[in-house]
């Protein structure tokens, strides 16, 4: 199994059922990136983050490990520590 380490910004709201995330080479990418799109936000989507019990937004460092089916290398959530998170 191919895996390599990589900065990921990560966003998810259960209520609205939706997330993204984003791969970076560095900490300060990753964080920069994920200031701006929190910045970006009105209000009441910062706040349907917040109060969503499963909302996420958050940068850390994870293993990603390649996938062969979709030859890409894709994020291993199973086991992170936010560096940074907007709430």
């Amino acid at each position: 199994m191919k895996t390599i380490k990589a900065w990921v910004y990560n966003n998810y709201r259960d209520k609205a059922g939706t997330g993204e995330h984003k791969i970076f080479d560095t900490k300060e990418e990753a964080i920069a990136y994920a200031k701006d799109e929190w910045n970006h936000l009105n209000e009441s989507d910062r706040n349907s983050y917040i109060n969503d019990k499963c909302g996420e937004f958050w940068v850390a460092q994870l293993d990603m490990i390649y996938d062969d089916v979709a030859e890409e290398y894709q994020p291993d959530f199973s086991n992170y520590s936010p560096v940074w998170s907007a709430f």
